[in-house]
């Protein structure tokens, strides 16, 4: 089969879009991990040189976890977490029925090797 010029002209035209499609991607994607709005600054309630009393603590704990939640769905998994839906029922029976199977073999097997281990043992008079 001779190679068409038109069609190699073609396939590398897409491949030039597939891969200028990836890059713009990319480019969002760093574009979305730098944080759009800073955390707050974290007050300080007592006087320098005391140590953090209960309530610094906890409001320090808030900050970091406010500053978490701001990123959410930014960064690394960002296109997991917008690809991602809430599964059908049908999916969802299927996938609870695979894992049901998968337990009840890996309890078959860990009870088959302990019913060996206690042939083995009454074999070998072992206490």
């Amino acid at each position: 089969m001779a190679d068409d010029p038109k069609a190699a002209q073609l396939v590398d035209e897409r491949e030039e879009e597939e891969r200028l499609s990836d890059e713009e991607i990319e480019r969002e994607i760093e574009a979305e991990e730098a944080p759009a709005v800073q955390p707050k600054a974290k007050p300080v309630f007592h006087k320098p040189g005391q140590q953090d009393t209960f309530l610094d603590k906890a409001w320090d704990l808030q900050y970091r976890l406010e500053a978490r939640v701001q990123r959410v769905g930014k960064g690394r998994y960002a296109r997991v977490i917008k690809m991602a839906r809430k599964p059908e029922k049908e999916e969802y029976y299927r996938t609870a029925k695979v894992t049901a199977i998968g337990l009840a073999v890996l309890g078959f097997v860990g009870f088959v090797i302990f019913l060996l281990m206690k042939a083995l043992k009454a074999l070998l008079n072992v206490e």
